[in-house]
């Protein structure tokens, strides 16, 4: 579960969604969502151990998101070959390190809020011969999660996953598909394709409340710094073994960054899975 479970296995943290849109597009039916961020946006975070600051900092995480795509940021390679897809508005690009454990490096596109294709790079460092090291690449064909991994060992393996038409995203994706929605309607049933089982899951997400919660920025940051309140959702698997959840802690969609009508909202302030969290420590924010 950790490792399906993982931010950027993940990762990461929300919706790429275009901000002259205000309902969903015609592969995810039944999704109202309203607008997330600007044409331009950086978030970084600080890893942890725990769910408990201070305690040493063991990793960073840093996502950046364009969403005024010229034709050549439409391309994403699959198996050696480069594919493009003309109906891409988004490009996600995560970079996470954790000190003695791992790289992984991720780029993903999609329409709006819907993904397009995932390109993963896990690089293990636990490792003397780095045997956990892995590239993992997918795109979506209809109903079809198309994937190839490839292991460092020379192990490989490709496949096809049905996950349907409407209500679903990939796992790298999912912070940014949750962040879509309206805290008080959250999808109770999500459905991601686990390459590594060759299963799709279905997750059940829940509004957990409100909790205040302490951000790494600066303490003189007016809307970030020092503790905030946030709204905390809940994710789990949908049927048994539930498992343990994880959570993500969203800010209110009242606090806005940004200029003019393109604006960021509802920035994932942090993300708790198992034993790890991930911590706000900086953010950069464009029209």
């Amino acid at each position: 579960m950790k490792k399906f479970l993982t931010i950027l296995a993940v990762v990461i943290a929300a919706c790429a969604m275009l901000l002259t849109f205000s309902s969903c597009n015609n592969r995810n039916t039944q999704i109202t969502v309203d607008a997330c961020w600007a044409n331009s946006e950086q978030l970084t975070y600080n890893i942890y151990d725990n769910d408990r600051t201070p305690s040493p900092v063991i990793g960073s995480l840093t996502i950046d998101l364009n969403a005024d795509l010229k034709s050549e940021d439409k391309v994403l390679s699959y198996n050696g070959e480069d594919r493009t897809y003309s109906s891409a508005t988004v490009r996600i690009q995560e970079s996470l390190k954790k000190d003695n454990d791992c790289e992984m490096a991720i780029e993903i596109l999609t329409d709006d809020y819907t993904v397009l294709a995932t390109n993963k790079v896990y690089t293990d460092l636990n490792t003397a011969d780095g045997d956990g090291s892995y590239v993992l690449n997918s795109y979506h064909d209809g109903k079809n999660y198309v994937y190839t991994l490839k292991y460092a060992d020379g192990t490989e393996r490709s496949g096809k996953l049905n996950v349907g038409s409407s209500n679903y995203t990939d796992n790298e994706f999912l912070y940014y598909y949750v962040r879509c929605y309206d805290v008080g309607s959250v999808p109770s049933k999500t459905k991601i394709a686990d390459p590594f089982e060759d299963k799709v899951y279905t997750l059940s997400c829940s509004n957990a409340g409100t909790a205040n919660v302490r951000t790494d920025c600066p303490a003189g940051d007016t809307k970030v710094g020092g503790a905030v309140d946030c709204n905390k959702i809940s994710i789990s698997f949908a049927s048994d073994p539930v498992g343990s959840s994880i959570s993500a802690y969203y800010l209110p969609e009242s606090t806005q960054f940004g200029y003019y009508y393109l604006k960021s909202s509802k920035l994932p302030v942090k993300m708790v899975e198992n034993n790890l969290a991930y911590v706000l420590s900086g953010y950069s924010i464009d029209k």
